[in-house]
């Protein structure tokens, strides 16, 4: 059997498992005596496992941390409001002693005792929160110098910002975890909503909700649609953290900075309302640079526009959390993958990979084809692919697949010539094959539920019905002619019609005899509309629905 279909494009974002390990570098599968295809599965897997748990590491590390520091926000003792903002004048003039352990002039008193650090702590946290507004800087403009010290005694702005609120190591391993749970696009779980689950759990999952930008029209204004493009599971076998899971701690960390967004968004709208307008017969002699910018407006929206707390992952911008909040974006998501990767170079699995968020859908999808012999159907659907043209065009059309695709594809032709031969005895001569090995592929032909084709003489229709349904009952040549396409576009709506009923009606003999021939008429079909002449194809079959509708021609029939 033979397929005309021209070239076929070819994914262009390798998996996992087809990354190169840097020099000198070797892992437990390079040496096996596998095939090419169950090395990089096994690869696939190993290196998808592992990324997955250094996210899951990350995000409970800083969960900790965050919920050390709700711990020492809770506490019912301790200094009020007033008290800290007074210790804060005191310290006005404090210094710190490089090099040396002794107690920091102006820190004495019952707000932050030396001797205590972890109630010194707790009473930074609390200064920070209510008298700062959660927010941590380093410049004289947020604090005086001798708080400024505090915190660097105290363990430094990022330790005891991460006490606070969530941080960029957090954001990127929960980011991770979503990614791997949901096999979304770069760009889709970039844009994922602040309330991002839709409806409630069916059959252990969630619905996710993207809240995405389109094109700035000429005025500059975004124009947002939200729509549902996938679910992550409510729980994950073998592991710690389900993508749900991630996303729930994602919100409980960010729920301070999402407040200060908030915040943000109306003062800003306060001061639009405030601002003096320019009248409408003024308009027409402003100059561009007077007028709004339309680069600058597509900027913010690509920053997160007016409503940054819609977006699931938001921070501030700067070396703390002082600045803009902001939507992470895809520079951001870039170093802060990278920083988090370069922690592991020294491990055995991933260490030294140039792993990119990119990677991980293509190997999701892939592990999914894979555990289905190559089938794609299931990797489309968790691609929310219409058809699997799509899917393997764009994420399976890898070599390592292609190969495995390929052996598949000669071991039914070799299975499937055995099969239409109906003189068993003549077979071996016929096909120049020993007769110990026609008869094992015959028995393997037979078993594989390829017996329609030497069943055909029994109990069949007359030899007009049979030539009428455009099948010839003699091995398949095939080539991409027109009244090929007629014979395979009639073919596949004739066995999607009578399908249902005639499974219900007879499930054994549809399974033994049908089943085969319907899936060769969807793979024959497949092909053709992803291939050179699909245009061709699809006018083809617009003219064969239409004479099938109008009783031109009879559909062929199962027996």
């Amino acid at each position: 059997m033979k397929f005309k279909l021209g070239r076929i494009e070819r994914g262009t974002t390798p998996s996992l498992g087809e990354l190169s390990l840097p020099a000198g570098r070797t892992d437990r599968h390079s040496e096996s005596g596998e095939g090419v295809f169950a090395r990089t599965v096994a690869r696939n897997r190993d290196r998808l496992d592992r990324l997955r748990s250094i996210c899951e590491d990350e995000l409970l590390a800083s969960y900790e941390r965050f919920r050390r520091g709700q711990r020492l926000l809770s506490r019912s003792h301790g200094p009020t409001a007033a008290e800290l903002m007074q210790a804060e004048r005191d310290m006005a003039d404090a210094t710190v002693l490089e090099g040396r352990r002794s107690p920091l002039p102006g820190l004495a008193g019952h707000c932050f005792p030396l001797e205590d650090r972890e109630f010194s702590l707790a009473s930074l946290l609390q200064h920070v929160v209510v008298n700062h507004a959660g927010r941590i800087g380093a410049s004289k403009s947020w604090a005086t110098q001798g708080v400024r010290n505090l915190v660097t005694w105290l363990g430094g702005p990022q330790f005891v910002t991460e006490l606070i609120e969530a941080s960029d190591r957090a954001l990127v391993a929960a980011y991770g975890l979503v990614s791997i749970d949901s096999a979304f696009n770069v760009q889709a779980c970039d844009d994922l909503a602040a309330d991002p689950f839709v409806g409630v759990p069916d059959r252990g999952r969630i619905e996710l909700r993207v809240l995405q930008s389109t094109k700035n029209r000429p005025v500059p204004r975004a124009v947002r649609s939200i729509f549902g493009d996938g679910f992550v599971y409510l729980s994950a076998k073998n592991q710690r953290i389900s993508g749900k899971g991630a996303i729930d701690i994602w919100l409980e960390m960010s729920a301070p900075i999402r407040e200060r967004a908030v915040e943000e968004s109306h003062q800003r709208i306060m001061t639009r309302c405030d601002a003096t307008f320019v009248a409408d017969d003024d308009v027409e002699s402003q100059s561009p640079a007077e007028g709004v910018s339309g680069r600058h407006a597509a900027r913010s929206e690509r920053l997160g526009g007016a409503r940054v707390q819609d977006w699931l992952w938001i921070l501030p911008t700067g070396q703390s959390n002082c600045g803009e909040i902001r939507k992470a974006s895809s520079g951001n998501f870039r170093d802060w993958w990278k920083d988090m990767l370069a922690q592991h170079v020294e491990d055995p699995v991933i260490g030294g990979l140039e792993i990119r968020r990119k990677h991980i859908r293509p190997t999701i999808l892939q592990l999914r084809a894979a555990g289905r012999n190559g089938d794609a159907e299931l990797a489309a659907q968790i691609a929310n692919h219409e058809t699997s043209a799509t899917t393997f065009q764009n994420y399976l059309n890898r070599p390592y697949m292609r190969l495995q695709l390929t052996e598949q594809i000669r071991s039914f032709q070799s299975l499937l010539q055995v099969a239409v031969v109906r003189d068993a005895a003549a077979g071996p001569a016929k096909l120049g094959l020993s007769e110990p090995v026609f008869s094992l592929l015959r028995e393997q032909a037979l078993a594989a539920g390829l017996a329609f084709y030497s069943e055909l003489d029994l109990d069949s229709p007359s030899e007009l019905e049979v030539a009428s349904c455009g099948v010839d009952s003699g091995p398949i040549a095939y080539s991409d002619t027109v009244p090929a396409m007629r014979s395979a576009a009639l073919l596949r709506c004739s066995m999607d019609a009578a399908a249902h009923e005639f499974a219900v009606k007879a499930p054994e003999r549809w399974a033994k005899v049908w089943l085969p021939l319907h899936a060769l008429s969807i793979a024959v079909w497949d092909a053709l509309m992803s291939g050179s002449r699909r245009r061709t194809f699809q006018e083809v079959v617009g003219a064969t629905k239409a004479e099938l509708e109008a009783g031109v021609i009879l559909p062929f029939k199962p027996w």
